[in-house]
């Protein structure tokens, strides 16, 4: 099993109107030891403008954008998109690479005709975000790490401090090598301190074992960070699947609804149940390493709930349930 650890640097956050502006990456082996390191980067393409924002986080020179000694966008995509195939099989791994570094590859190989832009999900490929597991971490096991605060006393997620916080020198941040380095020190932190967890967090990143256990029908933690706010665990159970999308479940929080309430319910209830707040049905998507945990002393009611739909297949079944 070999890890991809990598990270880019951008002209903005839009995945449809900004473009990569450096590739990083580190293959290592599962004890996060180093086999190879690249570190790519090009010039910007002719349609693409550049926030002034991000090239000040960056550091990058608008004279840099522009050096003809730099490969084209097109170039440096097909650079990546051979990458990827020769580290293959691989778990490719970021911090919020999965709601950020993902899109912005995967929206680059399109606009630039590269034939396979889900590489870094096929071919044996798995995805996994360190990010996803440090809300775990500190849901679950908050100890193995000091974190970092704001003036406000809100718990910091970011990888520029709480790298640095937890034993990691020399951080040269936003960049991307730099990124890549500091996340694996992450990384490597929650295997060597919470080896359980970091292995549960791991199996979450094949979607089929994450189909299994929710088909169980046990009750489960589901951990998520909403806004600026901390991470959360909601306890539910699988409530079914989206009749339009296999990779996207419904999630059943036992504690904000009784499921008794709702087996016979009509469209509006069931649409209801989902936009409420709480919410009582959620959408968890099965493909996106999500941070689900066993559950190890649930109560008399969160399994009583959960056997009510487990027994409750007309329920359970596609069609019946909205779009999340």
């Amino acid at each position: 099993m070999t890890f991809a650890f990598y990270d880019l640097e951008t002209t903005g956050l839009s995945p449809a109107f900004d473009q990569p502006l450096q590739f990083a990456a580190i293959l290592t082996d599962d004890a996060f030891r180093e086999i190879e390191r690249v570190n790519l980067r090009c010039r910007i393409a002719p349609h693409i403008i550049p926030s002034p924002w991000a090239l000040a986080v960056t550091g990058v020179h608008p004279a840099q954008l522009l050096d003809p000694a730099l490969p084209t966008l097109f170039e440096f995509t097909q650079e990546i998109s051979h990458l990827i195939d020769r580290w293959s099989p691989a778990i490719w791994t970021g911090f919020n690479s999965i709601r950020f570094d993902e899109e912005m590859l995967r929206q680059a190989f399109y606009q630039n005709l590269q034939p396979d832009i889900f590489a870094t999900q096929f071919n044996g490929n798995t995805r996994f975000d360190i990010l996803t597991a440090l809300y775990a971490v500190w849901h679950r096991q908050p100890d193995i790490f000091e974190w970092p605060v704001d003036e406000t006393g809100r718990v910091r997620f970011k990888l520029d401090r709480i790298a640095p916080m937890n034993g990691f020198d020399g951080h040269n941040a936003h960049d991307a090598l730099g990124d890549v380095e500091a996340t694996i020190h992450i990384a490597r932190h929650i295997a060597e301190r919470a080896p359980e967890l970091w292995a549960e967090l791991l199996s979450n990143r094949e979607k089929a074992q994450v189909q299994a256990r929710l088909e169980a029908f046990q009750p489960m933690a589901l951990i998520e960070r909403f806004g600026g706010g901390p991470p959360r665990a909601t306890i539910g159970c699988f409530c079914g699947t989206s009749a339009s999308n296999a990779n996207q479940a419904a999630f059943f929080d036992l504690e904000a609804a009784d499921p008794a309430d709702l087996l016979t319910a009509d469209d509006a209830a069931l649409f209801a149940a989902v936009d409420a707040s709480p919410k009582a049905i959620r959408s968890l998507a099965i493909n996106k390493s999500p941070a689900l945990l066993d559950l190890p002393t649930p109560s008399a009611e969160h399994i009583m709930r959960a056997e009510i739909i487990a027994n409750a297949p007309e329920f359970v079944r596609p069609e019946q349930h909205p779009s999340y």
